[in-house]
């Protein structure tokens, strides 16, 4: 607590550097202190350390400067958080286009006796069981990869 009224005391005074602080203490004890002593007290002349130089930047025109840029800063982070989200999500509703594609296109194959292709005149080109099993277990592992 003591040390908390000398802080105080200091840095009120700290601003008068040219003024005189006395320090004396009354018959019950108490310590005061003011620029005139009294006549009837003993008193002792206190020595007031100049302010410190304000520190570089610490005008108010840096400081402001110094949190424009903060400013600028954080809002510039903001704008690439919401540009990350949004392609995110962008990536996000692609895969379950994806996804949904793979399973309708797997439940067509399923469902179908028989697949085939085209060729370049146009002839169907039926698939063996085995290319038809392949090709089903290549769809469910395209469902696999975009739907998990």
């Amino acid at each position: 607590m003591k040390k908390m009224f000398w802080i105080l005391l200091l840095s009120t005074f700290a601003t008068a550097a040219t003024a005189e602080v006395y320090r004396w203490v009354d018959e019950q004890g108490n310590v005061h202190f003011g620029d005139k002593p009294p006549a009837s007290e003993a008193v002792d002349e206190v020595k007031i350390r100049k302010a410190p130089t304000p520190v570089p930047g610490s005008d108010p025109a840096s400081r402001l400067e110094a949190q424009q840029k903060l400013l600028n800063a954080m809002r510039e982070e903001r704008i690439l958080k919401q540009e990350a989200e949004r392609e995110a999500a962008q990536q996000q509703a692609e895969r379950q286009q994806k996804c949904q594609r793979a399973r309708n296109e797997l439940l067509d194959y399923e469902r179908s006796s028989a697949i085939y292709n085209l060729d370049d005149e146009g002839n169907r080109i039926y698939m063996s069981g085995a290319e038809r099993d392949a090709f089903i277990q290549k769809l469910r592992d395209d469902i696999h990869r975009h739907c998990s």
